[in-house]
């Protein structure tokens, strides 16, 4: 495998940089001198591989997005089940254990704050989150045939029950990381995957 070029690997660290400051006191506070600081370089090198901040921001929606692709990737190999793969989705955004990160849900309220007042962030979100919501109500429809449910009642309904779900979880994100003694450390992903099993026995009981 080729190693990182230089540029590479100086952005990687610049973007690192504003997730460490993203998670410790938001956006708005942050400076590029802060993002050198955390990432141990130089101001300059932040202004020479981002226009601004917002640049650097933009790069790190991206970055997050692949991540939760990457864990739920890795989450996918155990899955044997159409219902198996809709849970391995929870989980891979909301459960703890390997490859859960803390700072990462903190990062992702943070970017989500930012793009309800600027639109090229909202843009660059939409863009990453959207693919995401698409490959969960893909996940609830092939989970919904599995269940007995006819396929095209099953997209219908995927439809809305991916809504639900996916504003269920970034509302999981807001409370872990506003409120966090609201809900008990690794019991949120649980607690969805068993609102799943139950969205899918209407389903279950129409096939018996």
């Amino acid at each position: 495998m080729a190693r990182p070029s230089n540029t590479e690997e100086r952005r990687a660290q610049i973007v690192t940089g504003l997730r460490r400051v993203l998670a410790r006191q938001g956006y708005a506070g942050a400076t590029v001198l802060d993002i050198a600081r955390a990432a141990r370089l130089a101001p300059g090198l932040v202004h020479y591989h981002f226009e601004d901040k917002r640049a650097v921001l933009l790069a790190l929606v991206e970055e997050l997005a692949a991540t939760l692709r990457a864990r739920l990737e890795h989450l996918d190999g155990g899955a044997s089940t159409a219902r198996a793969r809709l849970h391995a989705f929870v989980d891979a955004a909301l459960a703890l254990g390997p490859g859960a990160d803390a700072d990462l849900v903190a990062c992702w309220v943070g970017i989500s704050a930012e793009a309800v007042r600027d639109p090229e962030v909202r843009e660059v979100l939409a863009r990453a989150t959207l693919p995401l919501v698409a490959e969960l109500r893909d996940r609830i429809t092939h989970a919904l045939v599995e269940a007995g449910a006819p396929r095209r009642r099953a997209r219908a309904d995927a439809a809305s029950l991916g809504a639900v779900l996916w504003s269920a979880m970034q509302g999981a994100f807001v409370v872990a990381s506003t409120a966090p003694e609201v809900i008990p450390p690794g019991a949120m992903a649980p607690a969805l995957c068993a609102l799943v099993d139950r969205l899918l026995v209407p389903a279950d009981k129409e096939a018996a």
